[in-house]
């Protein structure tokens, strides 16, 4: 007597999949596999998926999907599943596309158009470790959504869960999958899945998207660009041949004359950041900020034409890779024009730090007067903060070593904290200089749990790279994440209009040909670099 298939349940949050399938179990004697929460990248305690940032939800999908969803699929025997690994890949697919609540006006074939930054990572999972895993279930159930959210399932709004379902439905039709739909009341539901268990389906294999051969590329459509094909010191970075994009509907594609060096840059080189770009084939590129000039745009783009000179911020956790190439093709939104007064190669140290101090500031959300401290003010990322805090109004404390007060001064802190030999010294300086407290912190030299210490009750920190701390005096907590920022477009037109008035300071340490970009890292890893280092095409 042939075993009962394994069976797949599937639907929206909310359909109502996890108490069927435990139903159903009990009543036929199939054993049950139920999907756990996502956590975080770390390991730590389960995280809601809408509080995760979009690396964090990338990252997860991609372990989750080729670890434990893979050896699900491959279990001996018959069993039920939520189906899981369809739920987190749709899941991640329709809220990087559209985010977690959209509005009514938000239409499907944005959704199968791709996620955002993260589309080709999503791709590949659907094509290459999606379908394989999918393979591994013989029929799939489809609860759609009859009955609405209730406790304790999280915030979802109808319309995103009608377009994950949408999507659930495409995407086992395109893998050529079996699906039986049960519809009614749960008694109903549970009904019709026991009889399905019992009548013991046969199995038929979803088959694999096919994912055909790019075509040769012709000569003149291709470029250098910096590659890292296997991690470690810097001299691992090669000048490397990539084919040369093309701007896709909404984004333009940029001749890029500059290139900036950052501290992202050398972790994606280490591995450190390597789970990011797991999915695809190396070499890999690496740079978050470029300035150039616009060749060619997609459609529906107005406001940017060819010809036009600009700084663009550009996701390097991509197929097609970073920054640091002769092309790039970004989001329109991530693309701004540059005033006259701004050179253009300079220009590309402003973006990436830029940014991650706009949104520091955003999240604090202080009121002109009150105090904000900057850890690392004469870096980088520091020194936008203190600039772009002093234009708010707030009163602005920065640390430094003694060869950097003068800068820290020029840029325009209110008070130099001396740095110390530890981060429990320079908080203690900060407590010194500020009895009662900050009001907000910028932790952008990541003093970690030690900048604590310099927040005032109630106060606020935020955090520029992740790390843990725990929860003490009211404090609360953000997490600055570049790809995150809600509004690029505009966040970057205000750079570039206070860099060129003068209120923001582009400072560059060095212009240096794309060929030493293994010197750029060097240089950068040792430490005590005043500017941006900044790499020319």
């Amino acid at each position: 007597m042939r075993a009962p298939a394994k069976i797949a349940v599937v639907g929206a949050y909310g359909a109502g999949k996890t108490s069927l399938i435990h139903a159903a179990g009990a009543a036929t004697g199939l054993p049950s596999a139920h999907g756990t929460p996502m956590r975080d990248p770390a390991g730590g305690a389960a995280k809601p998926l809408e509080e995760a940032t979009e690396p964090e939800l990338v990252q997860l999908v991609v372990r989750r999907l080729t670890e434990r969803v893979l050896a699900e699929a491959a279990l001996p025997g018959a069993f039920l599943s939520d189906g899981s690994l369809l739920h987190e890949w749709v899941y991640a697919t329709v809220r990087l596309a559209v985010g977690l609540h959209p509005g009514p006006d938000v239409p499907y074939e944005a959704v199968r158009a791709g996620a955002g930054p993260y589309r080709e990572v999503l791709d590949h999972l659907g094509r290459e470790v999606l379908h394989r895993a999918l393979s591994g279930y013989d029929a799939f159930v489809h609860l759609p959504v009859e009955f609405p959210l209730g406790d304790p399932v999280p915030p979802i709004s109808e319309h995103f869960r009608a377009l994950s379902d949408r999507l659930l439905l495409d995407t086992l039709e395109r893998a050529g999958a079996t699906v039986h739909t049960v519809t009614g009341p749960p008694p109903q539901r549970l009904a019709a899945l026991t009889a399905l268990i019992e009548a013991r389906p046969r199995a038929v294999r979803p088959r694999p998207l096919p994912s055909p051969p790019p075509p040769p590329t012709p000569e003149d459509h291709r470029m250098h660009a910096i590659g890292i094909s296997q991690y470690g010191a810097p001299e691992v970075l090669a000048l490397v041949e990539r084919p040369r994009p093309s701007a896709a509907p909404g984004e333009v594609l940029v001749r890029v004359l500059a290139a900036a060096v950052n501290p992202t840059d050398l972790m994606l080189r280490s591995g450190e950041l390597g789970p990011y770009v797991a999915a695809f084939a190396p070499p890999h590129t690496p740079g978050m900020d470029a300035s150039g000039e616009v060749v060619e745009v997609g459609p529906g783009v107005t406001d940017l034409a060819p010809g036009d000179r600009v700084m663009a911020f550009v996701n390097p956790f991509t197929a097609a890779g970073g920054a640091q190439a002769e092309y790039v093709a970004v989001p329109a939104g991530h693309a701004v024009r540059l005033p006259d007064e701004l050179p253009t190669r300079e220009a590309a140290g402003l973006p990436m730090n830029g940014l991650t101090a706009h949104q520091a500031l955003a999240l604090l959300d202080l009121a002109p007067g009150a105090t904000l401290a900057v850890t690392g003010g004469a870096g980088a990322l520091g020194g936008y903060a203190v600039e772009l805090a002093r234009h708010r109004g707030l009163r602005v404390l920065a640390d430094a070593a003694d060869a950097d007060r003068a800068l820290l001064e020029r840029l325009g802190a209110d008070v130099v904290v001396p740095r110390g030999a530890t981060p429990e010294a320079t908080a203690a300086a900060y407590r010194a200089a500020a009895p009662d407290g900050v009001d907000g912190l910028v932790d952008a030299a990541v003093l970690g749990a030690p900048a604590l210490d310099a927040v005032r009750d109630g106060g606020a920190l935020v955090k520029c790279r992740p790390y843990e701390l725990p929860e003490t005096r009211g404090i609360r907590v953000h997490q600055a994440f570049v790809v995150d920022h809600p509004d690029k477009r505009a966040a970057l037109a205000e750079l570039a209009a206070l860099a060129a008035g003068g209120a923001v300071t582009l400072r560059t340490a060095a212009l240096l040909p794309a060929a030493e970009a293994a010197r750029a890292h060097a240089l950068l890893e040792r430490g005590g670099v005043r500017g941006r280092l900044i790499l020319t095409f």
